[in-house]
């Protein structure tokens, strides 16, 4: 604002763990209509990690959906786990 003018700017910063965690707390409450196509996990050394989203097939039941939606995300978590686990036995 130092020359008078506004420049709107918005930063989200968020882990494949965080991220995983607001997308589950929406899909229990029914409100994220995607499914995970395919979720890629930040890569040793580098910051950024990649998920896919779908639309759900026309007429899915929404119960069907929340269970898919809570299952990729909690599979996707369980792999974080993991790694997270096995780097710190590596770190020993």
């Amino acid at each position: 604002m130092a020359n008078g003018r506004y420049y709107d700017s918005h930063c989200w910063i968020y882990t494949p763990e965080s991220f995983l965690k607001l997308l589950r707390g929406a899909a229990l409450l029914g409100r994220f209509g995607y499914e995970i196509a395919a979720f890629d996990n930040t890569a040793p050394g580098d910051f950024e990690f990649f998920i896919t989203l779908r639309k759900p097939e026309p007429g899915l039941d929404p119960e069907e959906l929340k269970r898919r939606q809570v299952y990729a995300i909690d599979v996707n978590l369980g792999a974080i786990a993991e790694v997270k686990r096995k780097a710190a036995l590596v770190a020993l």
